[in-house]
């Protein structure tokens, strides 16, 4: 028998830190109180947002609903071996027209009915497994790898968002300074000029910058409102505030790559669906000479006209498979055949029965071999998917694992450009100040700063991804 065996899924929630300055408290407001058609107006941690997916969101509901109902199934199923208790009901009424009498007709009536209570039970099975039980193992095993994928989904996909917006939540920061600091610069640059000893070029620059650093911010307000829809739609909120804030610290997964290799095949549902096939592939190989067994019905028991009881052992061929079926019935009249409640005393002798039926195939032309051979392609099939698919995923964490560790690197150097670019950009100022160096020579420090944080702004996404892409194969979100 194939047991499921659900994947072991961490689903806590530990994450990478993208910058030294990204751990920190941005608010520190009442936490949202959890609930259906909530509005979110206050800080948002990341475990409230994971109760709030598995809550409330839909295509998650949808899945656990997928795995109630195969429950339902098995228990159908299970049915078949439980007492089934009846009542068997037998009537039958005939009328004779008698002899007529003084010109009238005279009707007699006969009539017969019984009332029987049957209780079967059936105390073993065995044979080939019906394709119809192979397709509910299939089912019930597919919808809980379902409902696994699909929480991995959701609470992937809350992560990645919630921790976008600390991200660009740290930006704005960064930048409403930074446009503070320039439209500062600009007040004094048009003050000197007004008093005299200034240039309008400085009155440009000052405005060129603070123009940048605008643009900078609606950019990233659009960019933080559409991942605030994001987050809504993976929760199943009513609304999020654009005032919400996301305390929740980063930190890294630290992993080694072979335990992140062993987690991901242990905890893969396409291998362990792929797994799954292999095993029903060789069920059916096994089972095929079942196919070929000899019909038979063997029941004996024992009973009088009141009482009976009897064992039956059949075969039943269903989608061309015997099934063997051992049975226990017992029977107990209620009434007489006229109606009347049984009498002990007028109970018949003990009779006993014996019945015995078998069918033997001789020569079915090749369908044997022929079915046979199919159910061990079907199997060399599974089998090397099986492979296939165990060698792809271990492909897929490896590569992952090395991107993860790339990515994180290019991080880490490209910090340390934005460390260099304001240091250069500090010095440039001042020389500049001094009259030292051209205002085009302090402009392309300017942009060599911008550029800089630019790029680390984008790494800071990279790794992001990569990070989620890695703990996604191998199923570890806490």
């Amino acid at each position: 028998m194939i047991s499921h065996r659900p994947l072991k899924i961490a689903v806590a929630f530990v994450v990478l830190g993208w910058s030294a300055g990204l751990c920190g408290q941005r608010g520190s407001g009442r936490t949202a109180e959890l609930g259906p058609g909530i509005t979110v107006e206050s800080a948002l941690s990341i475990a409230d947002c994971f109760k709030l997916a598995r809550d409330n969101n839909a295509t998650l509901k949808r899945a656990v609903a997928a795995v109630q109902e195969t429950r339902y199934e098995a228990i159908i199923a299970r049915s078949r071996l439980l007492p089934q208790v009846s009542l068997l009901f037998a009537g039958a009424a005939e009328g004779v027209v008698d002899t007529v009498i003084d010109d009238k007709e005279k009707l007699i009536r006969a009539t017969d009915q019984s009332l029987d209570l049957q209780v079967r039970q059936r105390v073993v099975e065995f044979g080939p497994t019906k394709e119809q039980e192979l397709n509910r193992i299939r089912d019930r095993d597919r919808s809980l790898y379902g409902k696994e994928d699909e929480l991995v989904r959701v609470l992937s996909g809350v992560r990645s968002v919630y921790f976008s917006l600390q991200i660009m939540d740290e930006q704005l920061g960064k930048h409403d300074s930074l446009i503070a600091m320039y439209k500062e610069k600009l007040a004094k640059a048009q003050e000197r000029l007004t008093n005299g000893v200034g240039v309008k070029s400085a009155v440009l620059t000052a405005d060129l910058n603070r123009l940048e650093e605008k643009q900078r911010i609606l950019q990233l307000n659009t960019r933080r409102r559409q991942s605030l829809v994001r987050l809504k739609e993976l929760l199943g909120v009513a609304a999020i505030k654009e005032t919400v804030t996301f305390p929740s610290e980063i930190k890294h997964l630290s992993l080694s790559e072979d335990s992140c290799v062993a987690l991901g095949m242990a905890n893969n549902t396409d291998v362990a669906l792929a797994r799954l096939e292999t095993e029903l592939a060789r069920r059916r190989l096994y089972e095929t000479g079942w196919q070929f067994a000899p019909e038979m019905s063997l029941s004996a028991g024992a009973g009088t006209g009141h009482v009976s009881a009897q064992m039956e052992l059949s075969t039943n061929r269903d989608d061309s498979q015997h099934k063997w079926n051992l049975d226990a019935v017992g029977a107990k009249a209620v009434t007489e055949p006229n109606g009347n409640l049984v009498s002990i005393d007028n109970d018949p002798k003990l009779r006993y029965t014996a019945r015995l039926t078998l069918e033997f195939p001789i020569f079915q032309g090749m369908r044997r071999a022929g079915e046979v051979g199919q159910a061990l392609a079907q199997y060399t099939q599974a089998r090397e998917t099986l492979i296939a698919k165990t060698r792809e995923l271990e492909r897929r964490l490896r590569e992952s694992y090395y991107n993860h560790q790339l990515s994180m690197e290019q991080l880490s150097i490209e910090g340390e450009r934005v460390v260099i670019a304001r240091e250069r950009y500090a010095l440039a100022e001042a020389q500049y100040e001094l009259a030292r160096i051209t205002e085009d020579g302090y402009d392309s420090f300017r942009e060599q700063l911008f550029g800089a944080q630019d790029r680390f702004f984008a790494q800071q996404f990279s790794a992001m991804d990569a990070e989620e892409e890695l703990r996604a194969l191998v199923r570890v979100l806490e």
